[in-house]
This record gives structure tokens, C-alpha cells and sequence, in this order.
């Protein structure tokens, strides 16, 4: 008798962060990014098992939603594929690589979250070369850079400045660069995307998984980041674009993870020189502020992923706990 309280209280749950998740991706343009927050904080609270049923529920309702909404706008340009599939395809590329978190023995969470980003970056790069959809978005792509291009040219002070800018940055230069940057971020970016998301549901649950002081990047990881650095080389000594593109989306994927660990190993620096945790906040506000005005933030990110890494094989916040 006392187990049916229970169930239905966690049937209410599921259900409650399902439908967040489905508002929030749906209807929420802003905080669309923040779907997995509620299903985060169910599998933080309730455990593997209604989690999962909570991203199955998810899906569901979002592919249900989708539907409707097409429905309701016929106008809308259709794909060359079964219209069940294609409402299905967008919840089926955010929601259900969330399974991963759920996965019993798969690792450590920030693992799971990888193998999550990982599986909706190939599933969406699958779904547009198979619906020839690649196309019709490098032309949306080149016409937002069309329309960039001048206003920026406008930006650049006249004289040599302008000149070597316009030279160096033609339209179809710049609709390159701006392509090859959009391809090689796929992978990083739902990383981000989720990890975004577990930080917050972490905070929101109280449950300390997401803090950075403690993270230690899996070592499974840095051979991800070794091959795509390898890649990258042999990408620009043979000319080939898409093992560039597959090699910097790996580089920057796993690098993502170093870089949270050097964060982790500054936290620790601060802590050992008593560093105020006000002024850990004013000092991390004014370097972003510094980075962002001279353009140095990938830097200071690969900067922090070498720290990272050096502390994977060298152990760097131990020595200064003993120190303490």
C-alpha cells in the first residue's frame, strides 16, 4: 500500500518534467537551450529509472507538438521524407541522446554527457546529408554572411586597413570561413548545450555533481583530443576539408572538458592564496571582460584545456591541498 503513493508521486514527476522540457524546447525561444534542466533535476532526484521514462515521455510529447504545429502551418516547406519522420526528427536529435545519462555503466557523467553530444551531432550531420538539407542551409548560412559582409567592411577604418580586409575577406572567403567555423563547432556546441543545462539542474538539485573545483576530466578523453590535433595536421598537409572539419569538432569537443578541469585547478590556486570568493567573481568578471574586448577567449580556453591536461598527468590540486 505504501508503494503506490510513491509511483504515483514519481509518475507526476515524470510527467511534470517532461512537459517542462517539451514547453521550454517548443515554445520557449529563450531558454530553449535550458530544456534538459528539468529532466536533469528528475534524474538528480528521482534516480535513473523515471528519468529515463521522463525523456521517453519527452520525445513523445514533442514529436506530438510538432506534428500539431505543422499541421496548423501547412505552408511550411516540407523535406523530401515521410512527414512522421520529419516531426520526429527534431525531438528525436535533442531528447532521446539524453538517454546516455541514464545508461547504467557507462561512466562518469560528464562521459555520458559527451557520448549525448556526440550522438546528436552524427544523428543531425545523418538527417541533412540524407534529406539533402545541407544544401538549402549553407544557403541560408551565405545569405545572412551576404548581408554581414558590408556592414562589416564599414566597421574597418578606411585607408590600408580596409583595404587588406576587403582583400583578404571576399564573399565567398568569408562565406567559407564562416561555414567551416559553423561545421567544425557542431559537436562543441551541444556539449555546451547540455553541459550548460547539467551545471544548472546540478545547482538547482543541490546534489554537488557539477563543481568545477572538484572536475576531473575522464583520461578516456584525451585521446580524443590527441587525434584531433593529429587530424587537423594532416587535414592541411593533404587538403582535406572534411577530415578538418570531423578533426576540430573532436579538438575542440574534448579540449571543452580540459579546459572545465584548468578551470577546477585556478579555483584551487585561489583557494590557496585565500583569495576571496568576491574576488574570485570580480577577477573572473574583469579577465572575461579583458578577453572578450581583444578577442583572446579561444586562447584563454586552450590555455586553461593545457592546465587541464597537465593536471591529468600531474596531479596539481593535491599538492596544493598538502601545501595548505
Amino acid at each position: 500500500m505504501t508503494e503506490a503513493p510513491v509511483r504515483r508521486r514519481q509518475a507526476a514527476f515524470v510527467c511534470v518534467a517532461a512537459a517542462l522540457a517539451v514547453v521550454a524546447l517548443e515554445f520557449a525561444p529563450f531558454v530553449a537551450f535550458l530544456f534538459p534542466v528539468p529532466l536533469f533535476v528528475l534524474l538528480f532526484r528521482g534516480g535513473k529509472g523515471p528519468y529515463l521514462a521522463a525523456v521517453a515521455l519527452a520525445f513523445a510529447l514533442a514529436t506530438a507538438v510538432s506534428a500539431a504545429m505543422a499541421a496548423a502551418a501547412p505552408a511550411v516547406a516540407q523535406v523530401g521524407i515521410s512527414p512522421i519522420l520529419l516531426h520526429a526528427a527534431g525531438p528525436a536529435l535533442f531528447i532521446l541522446p539524453l538517454a546516455w545519462l541514464g545508461a547504467p555503466s557507462v561512466g562518469r557523467y560528464h562521459r555520458r554527457l559527451a557520448l549525448a553530444a556526440l550522438t546528436a551531432g552524427c544523428g543531425g550531420v545523418g538527417f541533412f546529408a540524407l534529406t539533402g538539407a545541407t544544401t538549402e542551409l549553407a544557403a541560408q548560412v551565405r545569405s545572412v554572411t551576404d548581408s554581414m559582409l558590408p556592414a562589416l567592411r564599414e566597421l574597418v577604418p578606411e585607408g590600408f586597413e580596409r583595404d587588406s580586409f576587403t582583400a583578404l575577406f571576399s564573399p565567398d572567403a568569408f562565406f567559407d570561413h564562416v561555414w567551416g567555423a559553423f561545421l567544425s563547432g557542431i559537436l562543441p556546441s551541444l556539449i555546451v548545450l547540455y553541459g550548460i543545462s547539467f551545471v544548472l539542474a546540478s545547482r538547482v538539485s543541490r546534489t554537488g555533481k557539477a563543481r568545477f573545483a572538484r572536475f576531473s576530466a575522464d583520461a578516456a578523453l584525451f585521446y580524443p583530443l590527441v587525434l584531433g590535433m593529429c587530424g587537423i595536421v594532416v587535414a592541411r598537409l593533404i587538403g582535406s576539408r572534411p577530415i578538418e572539419t570531423v578533426s576540430w569538432n573532436l579538438t575542440i569537443g574534448a579540449g571543452l572538458f580540459f579546459a572545465a578541469e584548468g578551470y577546477g585547478v585556478l579555483l584551487a590556486v585561489f583557494d590557496r592564496v585565500r583569495l576571496a570568493p568576491a574576488l574570485r567573481g570580480l577577477l573572473g568578471l574583469v579577465a572575461f571582460a579583458g578577453l572578450a574586448s581583444t578577442g583572446s577567449i579561444p586562447y584563454a580556453a586552450g590555455a586553461l584545456a593545457v592546465l587541464g591536461v597537465i593536471d591529468l598527468f600531474v596531479p596539481i590540486r593535491p599538492r596544493l591541498s598538502q601545501r595548505q
